[in-house]
Order: C-alpha cells, then sequence, then structure tokens
C-alpha cells in the first residue's frame, strides 16, 4: 500500500509506488486484481487478469477478446436517460425455456418490447412473442412496414389497416399497384363479388372475360 500527497493531491496505490489515479491497484502475476462479493460470498464484481469483467459471475468470459460479462436470471443490462424527457431501456438475455426466452431490447418507460430474437432464432420488432423468422407488429396509428428509394420515394408500404402498396404511399384497396408492370410466368387476375363469386379473369394465356 502506497499513499502520495504530493501537490496537496492524495493518490492511494495497492501494489504500486507510482499510483496513476486517486486509486490505482496493479495486479500480481496469476492472481485477479479486483473482486467484490456478497456477505454470503456470492461473486458481484470481478476483474481478471486478462481483462475480462464480471458481473455476477467469478470466471466471466467472451467470444473474443476481452469484454464485459453480465450473469443473471435474467441477465440486463440497462441504459437510462436523466435528460429532460429521458428514456430507459434495458437489453436483457432470457431464461431458456420460457415463452419469451431468448434476447430482448426493452422500452421500460412505455413498457414494450422494442426488439426480440427467440432462443430459436426467430426476430420480432415491436413484440416479445415473434411467430415467425421476421415478424413486425404495428402500433397504434403507425403502418408496420415500408421501404423506400434512397430519395425517399415509396417501394413497398404496408398500412395499418391491412392494405399493400407497391409504389405507392397511399394504397386504397388490399392490393394497389402504381406504374407500369410484367409478368413473364403464369398471371391469373380474379375480382370477386361480395358473396364470394368470381366475376372477371384475365387468364395465363391473355384471355380477359366475365364469369358467368
Amino acid at each position: 500500500l502506497y499513499v502520495s500527497s504530493l501537490a496537496n493531491i492524495v493518490q492511494l496505490g495497492v501494489n504500486t509506488s507510482s499510483p496513476i489515479a486517486t486509486f490505482a491497484l496493479q495486479g500480481v502475476g496469476g492472481t485477479n486484481p479486483f473482486s467484490i462479493n456478497s456477505s454470503t460470498g456470492a461473486s458481484l464484481l470481478n476483474v481478471l487478469t486478462n481483462g475480462n469483467v464480471g458481473i455476477g459471475t467469478s470466471t466471466p468470459k467472451t467470444g473474443v477478446g476481452s469484454g464485459l460479462h453480465i450473469s443473471g436470471s435474467p441477465a440486463t443490462l440497462r441504459l437510462e436517460s436523466t435528460a429532460s424527457g429521458g428514456r430507459t431501456y434495458e437489453f436483457r438475455a432470457e431464461q431458456t425455456g420460457q415463452s419469451n426466452a431468448g434476447f430482448k431490447l426493452w422500452d421500460m418507460t412505455s413498457g414494450g418490447s422494442i426488439l426480440s430474437i427467440s432462443d430459436n432464432g426467430l426476430i420480432g420488432i415491436n413484440s416479445s412473442s415473434p411467430l415467425s423468422m421476421f415478424s413486425i407488429q404495428s402500433k397504434s396509428g403507425v403502418n408496420p412496414f415500408r421501404i423506400n428509394t434512397f430519395t425517399g420515394g415509396t417501394v413497398f408500404n404496408v398500412l395499418a389497416g391491412g392494405n399493400v402498396g407497391i409504389n405507392t404511399s397511399t394504397p386504397n384497396a388490399k392490393f394497389e399497384v402504381w406504374g407500369a408492370g410484367n409478368v413473364s410466368s403464369t398471371f391469373t387476375l380474379n375480382t370477386f363479388s361480395a358473396s364470394g363469386t368470381s366475376t372477371f379473369k384475365i387468364d395465363d394465356a391473355g384471355n380477359a372475360y366475365f364469369a358467368n
């Protein structure tokens, strides 16, 4: 232990006679430099000789290089903004075997899931329980999906009411296309009455007719 008070600046060094900070800790070969445990001996915070930092684990590991390892059930990392109107988010690794197991990003301010990756690889946006490889759940008053060109022009748009538009941002039918199109394979177009009866057809040979 070394205490320096040069120029009225107190610096405390452990295992070093030249502390470079207010509190400086230098490890010893083969011994981890820092550890904090609970009253029962459970690991709370650990720094290993290889630079890995563990929260909730005494053996932090990373896939590549040195990094931060958080262990818990669930393991959680919280980001909270203290600015006016700031929001709070949590990254969570949920417990395997639960219905919402996997990786989650939660908006703790509004209480909803922003991003979810299940333990079998399903990805959900605004959904904590995705039902397909890529699932989007819309919010009230917001259209669920849109693709634009680099200039902002609409390429593909899905409205909250279920209408789908190609080259239009305001499709007025279940499926609406603006612009010229080309079909190089079999194509059949049907229109149906309110009762579900086919009333008009264009078959793959280009024949158009009203159905009886």
